[in-house]
């Protein structure tokens, strides 16, 4: 028979942020004396990030200027490179997705007809090698 109490059991929680930045800010608004001094002390941090970043930023913008063509063909060159990079991200993402789809079904399979068909369908969404890219690796 269970035990039945009046006492109430309270579990460990947490009070606040648990990471360092979210405790450095956390105090940083404790110890302000006021919302005007809070806001005050966001301002000069925000400007203190916009002075350190546009000395990074500036050389980035200038190759942008229309008097410039060897900046606006790096650029170029960087932005289609990144293009040719990430095009196919998504269609990779799909096909593992469905090659491990069919690697759990075969073996949840409960029969040999639906392990063959979840066999079938993974050869099926597997890459095919040409045999040209085998003598490139076998040096």
């Amino acid at each position: 028979m269970d035990h039945i109490s009046n006492e109430a059991s309270v579990d460990l929680f947490a009070i606040g942020p648990s990471g360092i930045l979210g405790r450095t800010i956390a105090f940083r608004v404790l110890f302000c004396k006021s919302i005007s001094q809070l806001r005050h002390q966001i301002l000069f941090v925000l400007l203190d990030i916009f002075q350190r970043f546009r000395g990074f930023w500036a050389p980035v913008v200038s190759w942008l200027h229309p008097r410039n063509p060897q900046g606006i063909l790096a650029m170029m060159t960087i932005i289609a490179f990144l293009l040719k990079r990430y095009t196919y991200v998504k269609v990779r993402a799909e096909m593992a997705y469905r090659r491990k789809f069919w690697r759990n079904m075969m073996r949840a399979a409960l029969t040999y007809e639906e392990w063959a068909h979840a066999a079938k369908m993974l050869d099926r969404e597997t890459p095919k090698m040409n045999e040209s890219d085998f003598m490139m690796w076998s040096w």
